[in-house]
């Protein structure tokens, strides 16, 4: 009886634990400098949100200012509002944090859309570096 009530305490924990995901190194609100594309060295990225999801994993949602999307004729700098990347995938990409901020950039509309997404059979975050995704982006629009 005192075994099955220990298992029990121990899987409830367990639990809690993977529910509630803190992450040492990420936190809403940091902006961060990362590895940019070579036009946008005053590019920035900027934490908005942190999801646990069960099929992926930690999920980052970064704002980024500054790309400039220069191969489909747009030479302004814009900001995409939101992007979901994997953990392992932010690592790969940024370098050193550049500040804090309590002011988070508008990213909600974004971010209200992806997270009411149920197709289950997309991905849910980028598993690729920034640069590649960017990269991505560029040559798909650029197809349009």
């Amino acid at each position: 009886m005192m075994a099955k009530k220990l298992l029990y305490l121990i899987v409830i924990s367990f639990i809690l634990i993977q529910c509630s995901y803190k992450d040492d190194k990420y936190k809403v609100g940091q902006v961060w400098n990362y590895k940019t594309r070579q036009n946008e060295v005053n590019s920035s990225l900027t934490i908005v949100s942190i999801n646990n999801d069960k099929k992926e994993g930690v999920i980052i949602g970064v704002h980024l200012s500054n790309i400039k999307f220069s191969r489909i004729g747009n030479f302004d700098e814009v900001n995409i509002n939101f992007l979901p990347f994997s953990k392992s995938a932010l690592d790969k990409s940024v370098t050193t944090i550049k500040e804090y901020t309590e002011e988070l950039p508008d990213f909600k509309t974004e971010y209200d859309s992806w997270k009411h997404t149920d197709d289950t059979s997309i991905n849910k975050c980028f598993r690729s570096s920034v640069i590649q995704v960017l990269d991505s982006i560029e040559i798909k629009v650029g197809k349009l």
